[in-house]
C-alpha cells in the first residue's frame, strides 16, 4: 500500500510521517485543505475527492487508474454506491422496504495538475442524512476507487470550493457534470450563494466591527439589512422593545442608524418580518386558492378534536337556519368562485339574513386561511380611494356587513364598478395621483364573497335605479339565513375546520344530480300605479295578486324577485309563513303587509308573470 492516498487505507490513515514520505506533497496539500474525515458524519450534504493513486500503489493493489474514468462514469459509480451499498457484517446494505433514489444532486468536477495529473471532486446533496461509510468502501470493492468524504456539510460551500474561482485555486472545471434525481436544470452559481441567517449575518457584522477596532480602520457602514438582521435575531418586533435592546446592548453604529431613521423603526420592523415570512409566503404563492383551501382542511384543528367551538356554531347555524339554507348549495357556491373568480356563469355568493343568523361567523376563518394581510376588507363607506388596495397583493375579497345599493349610492363602489369586477372584467380603480395617472386597470380572477342584512337591501335611491339594482343583484347569489343562532357569541375562527365543511359539502354537491342553474332575477315589473298586466314565463298568480292587494313600485319587483329564487312557478304553491320569510317581506309598509296577507288567505285570479 506504500504511496496510496491515506484516505484509501481501509484501516484507516497512517502516520503522518509515512504519509509525508510516500504520498505527493500536492495531495497532502490537498487533504489538508479539505479536512480529515469524520467517519461518525451523518450528514445530507457530502464534498469527496477521489485522487490519483501512484503507479507503484496500483501494480500493487489493483486499484483503478483514475484518469482512465470521465466524469459521468464516476457519477454512474457514485450513485451505485449510494443506491446499492455492499453489505458487511453487522452493518447491512440499504435499508429494506427503502424505494427510490437516495441522492438529490450531484455535482462532478474534474481537475488537472502542473505534472499533468488528475483527481475528482464530487458534491453529493442526499434526501435524508445518510454516513459515508459504507458507500466509501463499496467504491473502494465495486469500483477499485479510494475516496475521500471532507467534513464540508453545507451545499453552498460544497459548491463554492469545486465551482469558484479564487485566488488559491484560480482554474476550475468550465464543464461540471450535473446530475438531478428528477432531470431538473440547476443554476450552480445561484447555489454557491449562501442563505440569508438573521443570527449569522448579525455574528458576521459584529466580527466586522471587532476586527476593524483591531486594525483600527472604520468599520463598514452600518446598513438596513444590518438592522433587520439585529431584529430578527433577537425578536425585537415592537418599536419600544427594539429602541430599548439598541439603547442597552446595540452598538454605536446600531443606535445610530436607529437614531437617524427613528421615525421610520415601524416600517423597518414590517420590512423585517416580510423578509422573515418570504419563504414561507412564497410557498403559498405556489397554490392555488383552491389548493390552500385543501391543504388546511387536511391539516388537524388547533383546537382538538370535540373543542372547536367554531365547528360547534356551523353544525348549528345549518341546523337552525335549514328551512332557507342548503350547506351543499352555499360551499358549492364558495368552490366555484374560490376557483374561477367571479363571472356570468358565477355570481358572487351574498350570505342575507338578520343579525346573529352565523353569516359572518361561518366566513371570520377566511382571514386565516390566506391571512389578513391578503383579504380585501369592506373599504369605508365614502372612501375616495375604497378599491385601491385591491392592488395590493391580495387573494381574496370578504366584505362583511356589505350593502351594494348604499356603497353605489355614496359613490364608494359606483354600480359600473360593481358590475364588471364582479363579472371577471378588466375595470379601472381611482388611486392617488401622487404615484399613478390617478386610474388603475384592475381585473378580480379570484374569490370573493359578502354578507348583508335583509332589511333594506335591495331598495333603489336617488341615485341607485331600480334599473341598477337589478343589474347588481344579477350578480350575486343570494342565501338566506333566518333564525338567530346563540352559539355564534365567543367563537373562536378556525380555518382547518371551515375548509372542512365547504370541501366536504361542495364535494355532496357535485355527486348530486346536476341540476340547470337558478334564474336570474327577471325584468323589472312596472312601477306606475296601473296593476300589472304582463304576461309571460314566470309565476302563475303573481300579478293577480299584488294587483288585488294595491301593491305597486319597487317592492313588486323585490317580492316577485324573492318568490322566483325559492323556484316556485305558481303563488299557490307559498303558505303565508314562506311569504312572511322573504326578505323583501320587511319591505313592506304595514298596511301593504295586511293586505297581501289577507290576499293569500283565497287564491286570487288574475294573470301571471
Amino acid at each position: 500500500m506504500a504511496g496510496v492516498l491515506s484516505t484509501a487505507l481501509p484501516a484507516g490513515p497512517p502516520p503522518a510521517k509515512r504519509m509525508r514520505s510516500k504520498s505527493c506533497p500536492l495531495y497532502t496539500a490537498l487533504l489538508e485543505e479539505l479536512g480529515a474525515e469524520n467517519g461518525a458524519a451523518n450528514q445530507t450534504v457530502y464534498l469527496g475527492t477521489i485522487s490519483r493513486v501512484l503507479p507503484a500503489a496500483r501494480a500493487a493493489t489493483g486499484l483503478r487508474d483514475v484518469g482512465s474514468v470521465n466524469k459521468a462514469e464516476l457519477s454512474t459509480m457514485l450513485r451505485d454506491c449510494v443506491d446499492d451499498p455492499v453489505s458487511t457484517g453487522g452493518a447491512p446494505g440499504r435499508p429494506r422496504g427503502e424505494a427510490g433514489p437516495r441522492i438529490d444532486l450531484l455535482v462532478v468536477v474534474q481537475e488537472f495538475h502542473s505534472d499533468g495529473s488528475v483527481h475528482f471532486h464530487f458534491v453529493m446533496k442526499l434526501f435524508k442524512n445518510m454516513r459515508f461509510k459504507q458507500v466509501k468502501l463499496t467504491l473502494m470493492q465495486r469500483y477499485k476507487l479510494p475516496s475521500h468524504w471532507s467534513t464540508h456539510s453545507r451545499l453552498d460551500t460544497a459548491i463554492r470550493y469545486v465551482h469558484v474561482r479564487c485566488a488559491k485555486k484560480p482554474v476550475v472545471d468550465a464543464e461540471p457534470f450535473v446530475w438531478t434525481h428528477d432531470g431538473r436544470e440547476v443554476d450552480l452559481i445561484e447555489l454557491t450563494r449562501e442563505p440569508f441567517m438573521a443570527r449569522a449575518w448579525r455574528k458576521r457584522r459584529e466580527a466586522a466591527e471587532m476586527n476593524a477596532a483591531v486594525e483600527d480602520k472604520k468599520a463598514p457602514a452600518f446598513n438596513k439589512l444590518d438592522f433587520m438582521a439585529l431584529i430578527l435575531s433577537k425578536h425585537l418586533h415592537t418599536k419600544a422593545f427594539l429602541l430599548s435592546y439598541i439603547q442597552d446592548h446595540g452598538s454605536q453604529a446600531a443606535q445610530l442608524f436607529a437614531s437617524k431613521h427613528q421615525r421610520r423603526l415601524v416600517e423597518y420592523i414590517e420590512d423585517a418580518q416580510e423578509w422573515a415570512d418570504a419563504k414561507a409566503t412564497a410557498g403559498l404563492e405556489k397554490l392555488s386558492d383552491w389548493e390552500l383551501l385543501c391543504q388546511a382542511a387536511d391539516a388537524p384543528c388547533k383546537h382538538g378534536p370535540g373543542k372547536c367551538s367554531y365547528d360547534s356554531a356551523v353544525q348549528e347555524i345549518f341546523r337552525r337556519n335549514a328551512a332557507t339554507l342548503s350547506p351543499q348549495k352555499l360551499a358549492a357556491s364558495l368552490r366555484r368562485v374560490i376557483e374561477s373568480g367571479p363571472s356570468k356563469t358565477c355570481r358572487v355568493p351574498i350570505l342575507v339574513g338578520p343579525s346573529n343568523t352565523g353569516k359572518s361567523t361561518l366566513l371570520y376563518p377566511f382571514d386565516d386561511l390566506f391571512g389578513p394581510k391578503h383579504v380585501f376588507h369592506k373599504p369605508a363607506l365614502g372612501s375616495t380611494f375604497a378599491l385601491r388596495n385591491l392592488v395590493k397583493n391580495k387573494r381574496f375579497i370578504f366584505w362583511d356587513d356589505y350593502r351594494p345599493i348604499e356603497f353605489a349610492h355614496e359613490k364608494t363602489v359606483p354600480v359600473a364598478t360593481f358590475l364588471s369586477l364582479f363579472i371577471g372584467k378588466e375595470t379601472e380603480i381611482q388611486v392617488s395621483q401622487s404615484f399613478n395617472d390617478g386610474n388603475l386597470d384592475v381585473k378580480w380572477p379570484r374569490g370573493v364573497v359578502f354578507t348583508a342584512k335583509a332589511e333594506g337591501l335591495w331598495e333603489p335611491t336617488g341615485r341607485v335605479s331600480a334599473e341598477d339594482v337589478r343589474h347588481v343583484r344579477n350578480r350575486v347569489e343570494e342565501f338566506k339565513f333566518s333564525h338567530v343562532v346563540s352559539a355564534c357569541r365567543d367563537v373562536e375562527s378556525c380555518a382547518s375546520c371551515m375548509a372542512r365543511w365547504i370541501r366536504r359539502f361542495s364535494g355532496e354537491a357535485a355527486a348530486a344530480p346536476a341540476l340547470p342553474p337558478p334564474p336570474l332575477p327577471p325584468p323589472l315589473l312596472p312601477t306606475t300605479a296601473t296593476p300589472c298586466t304582463t304576461t309571460g314565463s314566470g309565476v302563475d298568480g303573481f300579478a293577480g295578486l299584488v294587483a288585488a292587494a294595491k301593491l305597486n313600485g319597487p317592492v313588486v319587483d323585490a317580492l316577485f324577485a324573492d318568490v322566483l329564487a325559492l323556484g316556485a312557478v305558481d303563488v299557490a304553491e307559498l303558505t303565508p309563513a314562506d311569504w312572511q320569510q322573504l326578505p323583501s317581506w320587511n319591505g313592506l309598509r304595514p298596511l301593504e303587509a295586511r293586505r297581501l296577507a289577507a290576499k293569500l288567505c283565497a287564491p286570487v285570479a288574475g294573470p301571471h308573470v
